[in-house]
């Protein structure tokens, strides 16, 4: 089958089969292509030689034994008996409720068949390895840029499964975890196209976007026997079980500093306007650092999210002003070693500042405070983050998270308050403290927080002025 694509105009030039069920993605001159035994291969050019394959295998029998080396909470139990009802389907559970568990158990409730576990980094991926050998007994492989180990059960990165799909083609049962990265046409397209007939989705914000839900749960034209991934076979919110995760404190502050507006001829949806506005914005950093400053002396350890190392090191230049002493940075150079210390050494160092490296896949569990400093409006971002903090411990039973919305901005400022409606969203928030808040945000909050909402997360509205 050949496919001719011109401005979103589809048409089919050799074609051997009917019913052909056709998604455009995000890119204009994209499609994904479904035909009535298998989904085929994602279509960018103009004309592409497209590929279908069927597959000959019928799912796997369950067995009666879940057991593995760690005792179940009752939901992650219930979780892994839910993937009896079909081998395509994905699993939303918040961060900390131990997705590793019921991944774990699902492979021994299918009689540890050759499984591929794919994961988006090289450290979470070897987190994953260490647990898999430590909860199933069993030796696992790690595949990535410098590890090539296959086993019975193997670990990959993303980048390494899109490389070399053909040395993954033996597995059985496909496990994603973070799949709400399937949006990406490379990486969705491998998924579809691997034979394996049992494939399931783990993740935190998998219905955080539209987007992402609208590509794991696309099915081929009314076929529903075959799907990309499946609907959501259990989902569990953090109302569920409440007793697991840590009391979420969330403080929204106003941020006000000496606004200089950019050119008009540059497009506010740009990397350049992002750049110049928030990473290289001095004063708009300097504020963000002050008042962190002072939520150091209030609670820590403290970690602070941006999105690149620009902002990092202007945050870090001010508070080492208020606080006397270097913070450290991590980002995508930092050494593992040198990561590993920082996580294990986390109360000595205070606070620490991390790129978007650390936005997801990271156990840090001491960490008592949470600030988002990077003014993205992406839910699935603004979730993830949150997530960084959600582990419980003997000593921690609540974490404060912080945010900050624009009131110099208006782009940023719209961006701060689609995070705020992602927070109404998908945490169950009580009615905001509203004392001192800026005028300016009292509408919107009330929107985003209706007073019906009940929930042990509270909502603290902070000011500049004090």
């Amino acid at each position: 089958m050949k496919v001719k694509i011109i401005r979103n105009h589809f048409n089919i030039l050799d074609n051997n089969s009917d019913n052909l069920f056709m998604v455009p993605t995000k890119k204009k001159d994209e499609v994904v292509v479904f035909g009535p035994d298998y989904p085929v291969y994602f279509l960018n050019e103009v004309k592409y030689q497209a590929i279908e394959i069927i597959p000959n295998e019928k799912p796997l029998l369950p067995t009666n034994d879940i057991s593995i080396l760690a005792e179940y909470r009752d939901y992650q139990e219930k979780a892994v008996w839910s993937a009896t009802k079909s081998p395509r389907g994905y699993f939303e559970l918040p961060t900390g409720s131990g997705k590793t568990i019921i991944m774990a158990g699902i492979i021994k409730l299918f009689g540890i068949p050759p499984t591929l576990i794919l994961a988006p980094s090289v450290d979470l991926c070897k987190q994953l390895r260490d647990r898999f050998e430590n909860l199933l007994n069993e030796w696992v492989g790690l595949y990535s840029h410098n590890f090539k180990s296959i086993k019975p059960i193997t670990v990959s990165t993303y980048s390494s499964f899109i490389k070399s799909p053909d040395k993954f083609s033996d597995f059985k049962m496909l496990l994603i975890d973070e799949a709400h990265h399937l949006t990406g046409i490379q990486l969705l397209s491998r998924v579809l196209l691997h034979p394996a007939i049992h494939k399931y989705g783990f993740s935190s914000t998998i219905e955080t976007d539209w987007l992402t839900a609208k590509y794991v749960r696309i099915t081929l034209s009314g076929y529903f026997d075959r799907l990309v991934i499946g609907d959501r076979l259990f989902r569990m919110t953090l109302e569920d079980a409440d007793e697991f995760f840590p009391k979420i404190n969330l403080r929204l502050i106003p941020l006000i500093y000496d606004y200089n507006p950019l050119p008009d001829w540059i497009d506010t949806n740009s990397n350049l306007y992002y750049t110049l506005m928030v990473s290289k914005n001095r004063k708009r950093n300097e504020a963000i650092a002050n008042e962190i400053a002072e939520i150091i002396n209030e609670v820590n350890p403290v970690l602070i999210l941006t999105a690149q190392l620009r902002q990092a090191k202007q945050i870090a230049e001010t508070l080492k002003k208020h606080l006397g002493f270097n913070i450290p940075i991590i980002n995508s150079a930092t050494k593992k070693a040198e990561r590993e210390t920082i996580i294990n050494s986390i109360n000595d160092f205070k606070c620490v500042i991390a790129t978007s490296i650390w936005d997801e896949g990271i156990d840090i569990p001491d960490i008592r405070c949470i600030v988002i400093a990077s003014s993205q409006s992406s839910p699935i971002k603004a979730i993830q983050r949150i997530g960084r903090g959600l582990r419980k411990t003997k000593e921690k039973d609540e974490i404060l998270v912080v945010d900050f919305i624009d009131q110099c901005d208006l782009v940023l400022y719209r961006r701060d308050m689609k995070r705020v409606e992602t927070y109404a969203r998908f945490l169950p928030l009580v009615t905001p403290i509203t004392e001192r808040v800026s005028p300016s945000l009292f509408p919107i909050i009330q929107l985003c927080f209706p007073k019906k909402s009940t929930s042990k997360i509270t909502l603290q509205l902070a000011s500049l002025l004090r």
